[in-house]
């Protein structure tokens, strides 16, 4: 009796031990190891502050600690950054880019160079939502609202065709009949920030309230830039008087194609694993990115040292607005890739 009740008890160990092991592996998977945040921009941009100040406290909530380093992979508006993490890192968990808020759906849009199908991307999160864009220019630009835009051509920066400085200009081009002519090429946004200045550009689309107060304020309080409309889907306290552009649209069509990009700035920092990251590892990521958003340290951090304000999206969130995208009618889909896919 004594002998089979042991064996019962090693069968059952035997049994129960994979078991066991695969929900300590992502613990025993990542203790010695080195995350690797590729960030799709420059260093001292903006994301490369915010992929920074995520990296230090996420790693202490993923199970076994891992060390981390920032690898800066600019160009294209982050889409280097983003076909480097969906197809030639590392698929095992050790690597999460943070790029653009239009990367989410870039091949949606078809946007030429995307290697990739964002309803297979682990999305992770943003820690920044729903900001108020600007369509931001210089107070001595030929044009300083969206009708004079319509008759004068306003020149504007951007660093790649997917970003939002370069994808909302032609957005409205398309839908108002504005004038904006897209400068591309700019190494991040202080570059276009100093072309501004120097008069080579009027001003740019994109930007976050926010974020101008933060960075540039002295261009608010000596009324260097005029804001010309709010690139947003519901108005900013802030901006009393200056149009909201969903309200300039010229049709109920116009208005859903405006709606469904602009609701691109919920995820106004995605955080992303690559496709076929282990399932369990996966789940370790969005758990450790779900504590970061919660533990006082990060939120002191960040509400410190990152110009626009906390407001997460989780990657459930995130995940829906992927699946709302490619809901969309295809004639609907068709119009908005003509003004998005940028050569």
């Amino acid at each position: 009796m004594k002998v089979r009740a042991l064996a019962f008890a090693l069968a059952g160990l035997l049994c129960a031990s994979p078991h066991a092991a695969r929900a300590q592996e992502p613990a025993n998977f990542y203790a010695g190891k080195t995350m690797t945040f590729v960030v799709g921009f420059v260093s001292g941009a903006s994301m490369d502050a915010t992929a920074r100040v995520l990296a230090q406290h996420m790693t202490k909530h993923i199970p076994g600690n891992p060390k981390y380093i920032i690898q800066n992979m600019p160009g294209a508006g982050s889409l280097v950054a983003a076909n480097h993490v969906f197809n030639v890192a590392q698929k095992d968990g050790t690597v999460i880019g943070l790029f653009s808020e239009t990367i989410p759906l870039a091949p949606l849009w078809k946007l030429k160079g995307t290697q990739y199908d964002p309803r297979q991307v682990g999305w992770i999160g943003s820690t920044s939502g729903r900001p108020t864009a600007l369509v931001l220019v210089r107070s001595d630009a030929p044009a300083t609202t969206i009708d004079g835009a319509k008759t004068a051509e306003v020149v504007v920066g951007a660093t790649g065709p997917g970003t939002p400085s370069a994808a909302y200009p032609r957005l409205l081009n398309a839908l108002l009949g504005t004038k904006f002519r897209v400068v591309l090429g700019y190494s991040g946004g202080p570059a276009v920030n100093l072309a501004i200045e120097r008069n080579e550009l009027h001003g740019l689309l994109g930007w976050s309230w926010a974020s101008l107060n933060a960075e540039k304020p002295d261009w608010v309080t000596s009324k260097f830039v005029t804001v010309m409309a709010q690139l947003a889907r519901k108005p900013n306290p802030g901006l009393a008087g200056v149009p909201l552009i969903v309200d300039l649209a010229q049709t109920p069509e116009d208005r859903k194609i405006m709606d469904l990009v602009f609701r691109s700035q919920e995820m106004n920092r995605p955080f992303a694993a690559a496709p076929g990251v282990p399932a369990d590892r996966l789940k370790a990521l969005r758990d450790a990115f779900d504590a970061t958003m919660a533990d006082p340290s990060f939120i002191e951090d960040a509400t410190r040292s990152l110009p626009d304000p906390l407001e997460v999206t989780n990657w459930k969130e995130m995940t829906d607005y992927v699946e709302q995208g490619y809901s969309t009618p295809p004639e609907t889909i068709d119009r908005i890739s003509k003004i998005m896919a940028l050569e």
